[in-house]
Parts: C-alpha cells; sequence; structure tokens
C-alpha cells in the first residue's frame, strides 16, 4: 500500500519563534512545511513551490503580505492555493482587502494551537 502523500504547507511569517512553534506542531500532524522569513523569499517560494496552503502574515518585511497574496493570484505556481491568513491586525479594512483579493481564511494574532490546526483541516478538506 502506498504511503499517504503528505500536504504541503507554505509559511511566509517574519516572527521566528512563531514559525519554529508552528512547524513542530504540523510537522507533528504530518505536514511538509516550507517556510520564508520575509518578503523576497515569500515570493519567491509563492511563485516556484507548489504548496496545497499557504500561510501568510500580511506585516512582513520588504513590502508585505498583501504583495504576495497579489501575486499568488496572478499567477505561478500558487493561483488557486487556499491562502490562510494570520496577522495582528484586527481592523476590518485589513480583512475586507485580504478577502476582496481572495483569501480562503484568516486569523488574528495571537491564536490557539487548536484553532490554526482547525482552519487548516477546514481549508484543505481533511
Amino acid at each position: 500500500m502506498a504511503e499517504k502523500q503528505r500536504k504541503k504547507i507554505l509559511m511566509v511569517e517574519d516572527e521566528v519563534e512563531l514559525v519554529e512553534g508552528m512547524k513542530r506542531l504540523l510537522e507533528k500532524l504530518g505536514y511538509l512545511i516550507i517556510a520564508a522569513y520575509d518578503t523576497a523569499t515569500g515570493l519567491e517560494l509563492v511563485q516556484k513551490e507548489t504548496a496545497d496552503l499557504v500561510i501568510l502574515d500580511l506585516a512582513i518585511p520588504g513590502g508585505g503580505g498583501f504583495s504576495i497574496l497579489k501575486e499568488a493570484r496572478q499567477g505561478g505556481a500558487n493561483k488557486v492555493t487556499p491562502v490562510l491568513v494570520i496577522t495582528a491586525s484586527t481592523e476590518k479594512m485589513v480583512r475586507d482587502e485580504a478577502e476582496t483579493i481572495g483569501v480562503d481564511g484568516y486569523m488574528c494574532k495571537p491564536f490557539e494551537p487548536a484553532e490554526l490546526i482547525q482552519n487548516i483541516k477546514d481549508i484543505i478538506g481533511e
């Protein structure tokens, strides 16, 4: 019997400790995590690295998550890949803009690990 294919999550977040914590949690659940910590690397990965889900912080150095989100939706490897935004912003205007561009989920920091897991499962259908 073939081994189940691991779902790949591309994570773009500048808070290293948060990335490491989410990565440990999600890898224990069987996900393959690829992380970027700045806009330039995030843009490069979104264009080239096919993923099952993109987890994206909107406030990252070098241009921000909105530029990555727009790039992802315009083309490249992740044009139709679901995007889960994780941000510290609670402003309705920010959320509305993200939803207009095309996100599949939106979480505000801080959050509980169970909330992250449930959002991921809801979005990628597990």
